[in-house]
């Protein structure tokens, strides 16, 4: 279960922190607690909510950027800003697929002007003719007739 380690060494670290010859300070698991939780959290959406998984993904960027530099900067003391890796690797996944996504809708949509570009030009040369157009309005008073018959 992703998370679990994480959680096992914040666990540790306060374990250690209470201790009688321990220097450690509890607060130094304060990053391992955040980590370790959002973990769990994904690892969760992965596994039973399969919909929400694209979604998801820059969650622990938005949660995990944060925490590790206010533990670095307040707890472990003026330490330089850090990027977490794996969270920001999902961060990535996650714009690539957003990005990819509206290329798809993008090149869905010309695809789409074109057929019905073609549509309109097919359907102007079948209404143009008298004949196609009387035929077309016997098949609708057809179609209605039957579909209220049909009703009722």
């Amino acid at each position: 279960i992703p998370g679990v380690m994480e959680l096992v060494t914040a666990f540790g670290l306060v374990t250690a922190a209470r201790s009688l010859s321990s220097d450690i300070d509890p607060w130094d698991s304060f990053y391992w607690w955040t980590l370790g939780i959002v973990s769990v959290v994904l690892g969760l959406v992965v596994q039973l909510r399969d919909d929400l998984i694209i979604h998801s993904l820059p969650v622990p960027f938005l949660i995990n950027f944060p925490c590790l530099n206010i533990h670095n900067y307040y707890i472990l003391g003026d330490m330089p800003v850090e990027i977490p890796f794996s969270a920001a690797f999902l961060l990535v996944v996650y714009v690539s697929f957003v990005c990819a996504r509206q290329v798809v809708l993008r090149n869905s949509d010309k695809d789409i002007q074109q057929d019905s570009d073609r549509y309109d030009v097919v359907w102007r040369n079948i209404t143009s003719n008298p004949e196609n157009a009387a035929a077309i309005r016997d098949l609708e008073d057809v179609t209605v007739r039957k579909t209220e018959s049909l009703k009722g």
